[in-house]
């Protein structure tokens, strides 16, 4: 088999993570702040000193563990949008789900004007600073990659134009972190940084967090509950990361989330990030002479964050998909990728595209046996003979 929807979830995990989260599950269940210490503390505080690590944050209180980026952008977005009296949230039309569903949930309920600029907009920074000003933003929320066609934004020159006006920018950093190297300590301190462990961290599911930039003022908190300590306090303990942190955590994920990142830094992120390029631009040059091909791809041909979408004419994305798994072992995405405002621009709408997303793991042999796939299936062959 050959897996190329690393851009859904990394695959294979590197063996250091398998073997980190069996350790996990075979030790004592010891959980951070429950009347000891131990493994459960070393596990959480680890991981975070990892994440701090990989982006180059000073204050690791600031990193707030959690189940993936989309708890972490609700969390983020509904705590933001309780802050202020009339909400204006501005936005692109490339986002996922995870972003574009709780603004337009908070919209629907009347609590949140809401304005989404294509992605062209945010390149020209003149234009965006005028509509930052006339439209009286609240707060930005920014992915950072498309995970449709790999486009990436100028999140840290957005940031650094909101700064002065003290807006908040959320970064989403689901395709990026992991591919693209970021140095937080050089970013504006209104940043929050959102990311994912089980895609370009090589963690497993159900890990990920966020990052509230020193900038960033403690809103309230969506969930409440057990947090282990200051357990007489009928209210959610106010000190970071536990405001953010309430019920039994994921010890065995962010152990492996630990090692992961660990696995990476190992290798370093622009070595990914040049591997992952390398094989995206050669599977265009493979294919540049087939005009059936209608690509999908990011602006100034960036690949660094490994992400590709193409459609055939004449086929249906999910029937290509289809058969490149049935009869080429070559493992996908098709359809909107939880993405629809995109493919309305990019004129995939409303079928989606077949999306190619690489990771460290992706050999160029992969690549070329996708392109000869790909040339079989615009000949009419769907068969491998």
């Amino acid at each position: 088999m050959i897996y190329l929807n690393n851009a859904a979830t990394s695959y294979p995990k590197p063996k250091e993570v398998v073997d980190a989260v069996t350790d996990a599950l075979n030790r004592c269940p010891i959980e951070p702040g429950r009347g000891s210490i131990g493994e459960g503390n070393d596990i959480l505080t680890d991981c975070r000193q990892e994440v701090a690590r990989l982006f180059r944050i000073n204050d690791i209180s600031r990193i707030i563990l959690t189940s993936g980026s989309t708890s972490s952008l609700n969390y983020v977005i509904h705590g933001l949008g309780s802050r202020y009296p009339d909400i204006h949230c501005l936005t692109s039309i490339q986002e996922h789900n995870s972003v574009l569903r709780p603004l337009n949930h908070l919209k629907r309920k009347g609590k949140l004007k809401l304005t989404c600029l294509e992605p062209d907009n945010f390149y020209d920074l003149t234009t965006f600073e005028k509509a930052l000003k006339e439209e009286a933003v609240s707060f930005v929320v920014l992915n950072h990659v498309s995970n449709v066609n790999g486009t990436i934004l100028p999140v840290q020159k957005i940031a650094e134009i909101c700064n002065p006006y003290q807006i908040p920018v959320i970064v989403d950093a689901s395709q990026s972190a992991g591919s693209i190297d970021m140095d937080l300590s050089t970013w504006p301190e209104n940043i929050i940084l959102v990311f994912t462990g089980h895609k370009g961290l090589m963690g497993p599911m159900g890990t990920g967090g966020f990052y509230l930039g020193s900038g960033i003022s403690n809103f309230e908190p969506v969930v409440q509950g057990g947090t282990g300590v200051r357990s007489e306090l009928l209210y959610q303990p106010e000190t970071l990361p536990i405001l953010y942190e309430a019920g039994t955590m994921n010890l065995p994920g962010f152990a492996g989330l630990r090692a992961g990142i660990r696995f990476i830094q190992e290798i370093g992120i622009k070595k990914i990030s040049d591997h992952k390029h390398r094989l995206l631009k050669h599977l265009c040059e493979l294919l540049l002479a087939n005009d059936k091909i209608i690509w999908y791809k990011p602006v100034n041909e960036d690949f660094r964050g490994g992400v590709l979408s193409f459609n055939l004419r004449d086929h249906a994305p999910e029937d290509i998909g289809l058969i490149l798994q049935e009869a080429f072992q070559i493992v996908t995405r098709t359809g909107l990728h939880c993405a629809p405002l995109i493919h309305q621009k990019l004129g995939s709408w409303p079928k989606g595209s077949v999306r190619i997303s690489c990771s460290w793991f992706t050999k160029s042999e992969a690549i070329e046996t996708l392109a000869n796939a790909i040339q079989a299936i615009g000949r009419g062959r769907t068969w491998k003979s």
